[in-house]
């Protein structure tokens, strides 16, 4: 990864190597027969992040979460890719078209990122069904909402649908960078599964990334064998950061997209 490290007079203060941390390894949330490790923004003190450095932290692969840009630093294993949309070549098919028709009875509302009742019971509705695991784990918290969700490094909307009779559907959490809109989060009431509100959030991010003129959707990380995570590849121009640079989704075979980890190490 020299390309982010590398000594360069312009290099932006947010991604010079005193900025960058690594936190110890821990059970991968993906493969619980390997280790993660995360590469960590860390700001001097004093120092705020800002829209400008999450958007150059973001053309480098990483993801926010609250406060914190990370990106996996895992040993041996690059399975984790970060993925983005170009917005102004991608097409509506049939799948998409009727999904917009299935939600056409749903209002969006632009937000500012805030902390209620009524987003906080949402999210643990979502959280109930969407997201079991076998491992018992602590109910979500009005400050944990506020630490994870609502809490930001630079500029965050959050896109609210609702139905015609004013119950909240859904709440996709969006990160707006100076080169596109950050896919952060999306919430939404299990009982409306057959809307495909995850397909429709996106596409709803889609169009408003179009309308302001920017020309990418950062949609996260992508693991080619992991199911969850395979629509992401279904909106397509798709772009994948591998070695350092943003490469054609279509032109990048299953064995460039894995290549060794070792190859293209961190000098921390």
């Amino acid at each position: 990864m020299s390309d982010l490290t590398k000594e360069n007079e312009d290099l932006p203060e947010c991604l010079a190597p005193e900025w960058l941390g690594s936190t110890g390894e821990f059970t991968c949330s993906y493969d619980k027969c390997r280790t993660e490790c995360l590469l960590v923004a860390i700001p001097s003190s004093g120092t705020r992040i800002g829209k400008q450095c999450a958007t150059l932290l973001s053309s480098f692969g990483f993801r926010r979460s609250g406060v914190n840009l990370y990106r996996p630093h895992c040993p041996g294993c690059d399975k984790c890719i970060s993925v983005r949309l170009r917005v102004d070549d991608f097409k509506l098919n049939r799948t998409f078209n009727k999904c917009l028709k299935k939600n056409a009875d749903l209002s969006m509302t632009v937000t500012a990122p805030a902390n209620t009742a009524e987003y906080l019971q949402l999210l643990k509705t979502y959280l109930s069904v969407r997201h079991k695991s076998d491992e018992e784990e602590e109910e979500t918290t009005k400050d944990d909402f506020q630490k994870y969700y609502v809490n930001t490094v630079g500029e965050t909307e959050f896109f609210e649908y609702r139905d015609k009779s004013g119950k909240l559907v859904m709440v996709s959490i969006t990160d707006i960078f100076s080169d596109g809109f950050s896919a952060v989060y999306t919430f939404y009431d299990p009982a409306e599964m057959k809307r495909s509100p995850g397909t429709y959030a996106i596409l709803r991010q889609i169009e408003e990334t179009k309308k302001r003129g920017l020309p990418y959707l950062y949609l996260g990380f992508w693991i080619d064998d992991v199911p969850n995570m395979s629509y992401k590849t279904k909106f397509q121009p798709l772009e994948v950061f591998v070695q350092e640079q943003w490469k054609e989704f279509q032109d990048c075979n299953d064995s460039y997209l894995n290549q060794e980890k070792e190859d293209y190490e961190l000098p921390l």
